[in-house]
C-alpha cells in the first residue's frame, strides 16, 4: 500500500533535488578556484577567497536559499504517514 502517490513523491522528489543543485555547484566552483590558485603557485589566495565566498554564503545568500526552500516546500501536498502494519509481529519492516 503506497501512502504517497506518485506524481506528489515526483513533485517533492524535483524540489529536493533543484535546491541542492545551488550548494554543489558553489562548492564545485570554490573547489575549482582553489585549485586554479594552486596551479598558478598561489594556494593562499585560493584559501583567502574561499573563504570570503563561504562567509558571503552564510550570511547573504544561505538564509535567502532556505527561505525560498522552505516556500517552496509550503505549496507541496502535505501527508501524514503511519508506518505499515507488519504481518509479523516485532519483525523489523523489510525483514520478511
Amino acid at each position: 500500500m503506497r501512502q504517497i502517490p506518485a506524481d506528489q513523491y515526483a513533485q517533492l522528489r524535483a524540489t529536493q533535488l533543484r535546491f541542492r543543485r545551488i550548494p554543489i555547484a558553489i562548492s564545485a566552483v570554490s573547489l575549482a578556484c582553489v585549485v586554479a590558485f594552486v596551479v598558478i603557485g598561489k594556494p593562499i589566495g585560493g584559501v583567502i577567497l574561499v573563504v570570503f565566498a563561504l562567509t558571503a554564503w552564510s550570511m547573504f545568500a544561505r538564509p535567502l536559499h532556505r527561505r525560498c526552500h522552505r516556500e517552496a516546500l509550503a505549496h507541496l501536498p502535505r501527508r501524514e504517514i503511519s508506518p505499515e502494519p507488519d504481518a509479523e509481529a516485532g519483525a523489523p519492516p523489510g525483514a520478511r
